[in-house]
């Protein structure tokens, strides 16, 4: 939130990823996360990229016309979700969530022998999805936060790392909505806004 001008808001935001169904039951409980929440950068929001973190919400409306000049009726047929950043850091940790949550290998340092970790690069035919969680300063109350939640979510970007001898190698993520572990026929589950919006009474 600005001091300048109350209405805007400004990042950074954080981005964190965990197995889906890990528990999390909105913005109130972002001081005591679950331990399975991992965030994403070493240096969180300061790993990330100049333009930080875009959301964009897609869909794609039909309209009908039937023999008149103009709509009668319009229906949403499809929406998505998808978040998208890029980190200056291409620690295996971080490249595991891009590759889909692959699993490193660490073997540790004995006489005589470094230790090192390892990673495969297929990603093979089955996607791993994650739970996906974006903090923010809140845009209502100065100091507190908001939430983005998306309960189920896969890596949906070509991992593109270019390592040269003036800028950091950087890593990019592209998210995307599916529906979540607890949809119903009315509900799709892929996730909600939560903000602060006013102080605890005394």
């Amino acid at each position: 939130m600005s001091d300048i001008n109350p209405t805007t808001i400004r990042g950074p935001v954080d981005v964190y990823t965990a197995p889906v169904a890990t528990a999390f039951t909105g913005v109130l409980s972002v001081g005591s996360l679950d331990a399975a929440w991992k965030k994403l950068g070493a240096r969180g929001w300061k790993s990330q990229d100049t333009g930080g973190v875009k959301v964009t919400k897609r869909q794609k409306l039909e309209d009908w016309r039937g023999e008149n000049l103009v709509i009668q009726d319009v229906a949403r047929n499809e929406e998505d979700i998808l978040i998208a950043f890029t980190l200056a850091d291409v620690s295996l940790e971080n490249l595991a969530i891009a590759m889909n949550s692959n699993a490193i290998v660490t073997t540790a340092p004995a006489t005589g022998t470094k230790g090192h970790k390892k990673m495969m690069l297929a990603r093979g035919p089955d996607v791993q999805p994650v739970a996906l969680l974006l903090i923010f300063p809140s845009v209502y109350v100065k100091g507190e936060k908001g939430v983005m939640y998306l309960p189920k979510v896969f890596q949906n970007a070509d991992i593109e790392t270019n390592w040269n001898k003036t800028n950091p190698a950087m890593a990019n993520f592209e998210f995307k909505a599916v529906e979540g572990p607890n949809a119903t026929d009315t509900d799709p589950d892929i996730g909600y806004w939560d903000i602060v919006s006013a102080a605890a009474l005394p």
